[in-house]
């Protein structure tokens, strides 16, 4: 896509996002005070159109971007990578409403298996520091436990989704992470989606973090049309993990960490 292009394509997702509305030329001249006519800014439309990054809902309507646009301009916006920094929770649940999206939260606890210990060949006693949570005796499970002593819980839950070790997970649910969340109804179409009832309490259950790192997710997660990202965020001097997941034509540039 020449520069140009990537310009005009920022534009109108940003007007967008801004509005809720289809853009047209003038008023995106009008708006950006762009350095070009309005019929190049068509020509660019046009030419957006055909590769798919921009829609006319109407022929006598302005564009919308579409998914794929919207999914390229949020992998390029939302920076996930270094933590970031609350003062209160309550900026979560403002966050929630501002932008109209689910937001959810776990403490990260500095858990680590410590030991596993076979009690008689009826339970198995797995120690986290101070927890200890009990999962029935298998012996295949307790060398594999034995295998992953010195990993963090967190860590062990991602390694028992991937082999489907569904007890032992069930188990490690019963150790306290403090979850929150806010703005279940945002997430409330999901339930009409095919296999949507599932995914929907996975995310309000906090049972997502078990299996997802952190980053960014579209298809390969959610319904066409939604995007959910995990982010590291310091809370109250407290390591937490924090989930934000909506429509992808929410404004999720709203989020604003401490420092910005």
């Amino acid at each position: 896509m020449s520069k140009r292009k990537q310009v005009l394509l920022k534009y109108v997702i940003e007007e967008y996002l801004e509005s809720g509305s289809p853009i047209g030329s003038q008023t995106l001249k009008t708006l950006s005070n762009l350095s070009v006519s309005s019929a190049t800014i068509r020509n660019g439309f046009k030419s957006l159109v055909d590769d798919g990054f921009l829609l006319q809902p109407h022929i006598s309507s302005g564009r919308v971007p579409s998914f794929l646009a919207l999914k390229d301009y949020w992998r390029s916006t939302l920076e996930l990578g270094s933590e970031k920094t609350l003062s209160n929770a309550q900026k979560l649940k403002d966050f929630s409403e501002e932008i109209g999206c689910f937001v959810s939260s776990i403490q990260v606890q500095s858990l680590r298996l410590s030991g596993v210990e076979n009690y008689e060949d009826k339970f198995l006693i797995l120690r986290f520091g101070d927890e200890e949570v009990l999962a029935r005796y298998v012996p295949q499970l307790f060398r594999f436990l034995n295998e992953l002593i010195g990993m963090s819980l967190g860590d062990i839950q991602s390694i028992a989704h991937q082999v489907h070790a569904k007890e032992l997970l069930q188990s490690l649910a019963g150790i306290n992470q403090n979850a929150i969340f806010y703005g279940a109804k945002f997430l409330a179409p999901l339930m009409e989606e095919k296999r949507g009832e599932k995914l929907f309490f996975e995310i309000i259950e906090g049972s997502i973090f078990e299996r997802l790192s952190n980053g960014i997710y579209f298809e390969e997660v959610l319904p066409k049309g939604y995007v959910l990202f995990i982010q590291d965020v310091l809370i109250e001097e407290k390591k937490s993990r924090v989930l934000f997941c909506g429509a992808l034509n929410r404004d999720y540039r709203k989020i604003k960490w401490k420092g910005e």
